[in-house]
């Protein structure tokens, strides 16, 4: 476990103190004291989230071609994560980078992005024409909705990740947002 990962648990031990960790690091002028950036802080943040969950975790990889920023096993389906926290939705580039990323690992691996600004236009209509559509996007106000509602009870990040691998796999829909999940469990 590399000290980045124990520092995480340690200062995130439940759903509460995620989303006051979440809530700082995304004020507009944050400076993590413990992470390189608030962009490393808020990658391992959103993998201890689904770990609360109770799903089975790696936290950042690093080889000498690529960097990860996590795998979240659900069931025994693995997905690649790519974090975002910056200011402007993010483009193509993240996604077609974690597209090839993929195509180096068993064809029943999935692809997460979870971006704190959105998803610009372009790159959503370039994901509808992705073969295989294999990646799921978690976005913008989703982050912070999921924290709030979620508690050790409900596991909404494990949840929440079934279902949109379910609206994926049923409907082919890659975005499906965590305010229309929310309304659908009520």
């Amino acid at each position: 476990m590399d000290e980045l990962q124990k520092q995480i648990i340690k200062n995130n031990p439940d759903y509460s103190k995620c989303l006051e960790c979440f809530l700082k690091i995304t004020e507009q002028n944050y400076k993590s004291c413990e992470f390189p950036n608030e962009g490393v802080e808020f990658e391992y943040l959103m993998v201890r989230l689904f770990e609360l969950s109770g799903l089975q975790v790696s936290y950042s990889i690093t080889s000498a071609y690529e960097q990860i920023d996590g795998v979240i096993h659900l069931d025994q389906i693995p997905f690649l994560v790519e974090s975002k926290k910056c200011k402007n939705k993010i483009d193509i580039e993240p996604i077609a980078k974690l597209m090839s990323r993929l195509q180096t690992r068993p064809s029943f691996t999935m692809g997460l992005i979870i971006s704190f600004s959105g998803i610009t236009s372009a790159a959503l209509e370039y994901m509808k024409y992705l073969q295989p559509r294999n990646i799921i996007i978690f976005q913008g106000t989703e982050i912070e909705l999921a924290i709030k509602n979620a508690n050790t009870k409900n596991l909404l990040f494990r949840k929440l990740l079934e279902v949109k691998l379910k609206a994926l796999i049923e409907r082919s829909i890659f975005d499906y947002h965590l305010n229309a999940f929310l309304e659908d469990i009520q």
